[in-house]
């Protein structure tokens, strides 16, 4: 059960860590304008396989980590300081408008392997994949004393970040067919880093406080 819930964390995470006007989100999104839905899927299922692997990574970093409580716990105050300034930084910034290629009629179809392999080449030198999930696991573990520590649980947590990405990537494959002239506005949402920036800020709050709690027991 405790995996399951994992795995609808870890996906919730991912989906909302993944909305953004990155690269591959806007390279499935004219894959899906320009070619085919068949070929958007295949970029968005190399897209993800990156996911799986960073995460693997960041939780076996978090293990060798958790060696070490007094450095846990340094970790967990830069993080915060990190949030912060992530947050002020979101705050001031100003969503622009992107550029998305305007849909037109054509039967190429990309093979497979090509399709998987550049979903993957683009999504696997993304830099900020194995701090981010590093950082939301350390973010679980002092927020809400969430770990992962079982190979299944690790399984279920890895499965449910790709799993989240992919979800997002065909939600944007849909929305080019049904919202092509609209999509711009939808990725350049005026409040979305304003969003962002009070959630970082709640997150911080609430470490403090309850590392306040713990010493005060």
């Amino acid at each position: 059960m405790y995996s399951i819930l994992l795995f609808f964390i870890a996906s919730v995470i991912s989906f909302l860590g993944s909305v953004q006007a990155g690269p591959l989100n806007l390279y499935v999104l004219n894959t899906a304008l320009n070619k085919n839905r068949q070929t958007a899927i295949y970029v968005a299922i190399g897209g993800i396989i990156p996911e799986i692997i960073y995460c693997s990574l960041a939780l076996i970093a978090l293990s060798k980590i958790n060696q070490f409580q007094a450095l846990m716990h340094v970790l967990k105050i830069v993080f915060a300081i990190i949030l912060i300034i992530l947050a002020v930084m979101l705050w001031f910034k100003k969503s622009k408008t992107t550029e998305v290629v305007a849909p037109s009629v054509s039967n190429d179809k990309s093979p497979i392997l090509k399709s998987v392999s550049t979903g993957f080449v683009i999504a696997g030198f993304n830099p900020q994949l194995f701090p981010f999930w590093l950082f939301v696991l350390i973010s679980l573990n002092a927020s809400f004393e969430c770990e992962v520590i079982s190979w299944d649980e690790k399984v279920s947590f890895c499965l449910g970040t790709a799993f989240g990405a992919f979800c997002l990537q065909y939600m944007l494959i849909l929305l080019s067919e049904k919202f092509s002239t609209r999509l711009k506005k939808i990725v350049a949402y005026k409040y979305f880093y304003k969003i962002i920036a009070v959630f970082f800020v709640c997150l911080v709050t609430q470490q403090i406080v309850q590392q306040l709690y713990t010493m005060q027991q």
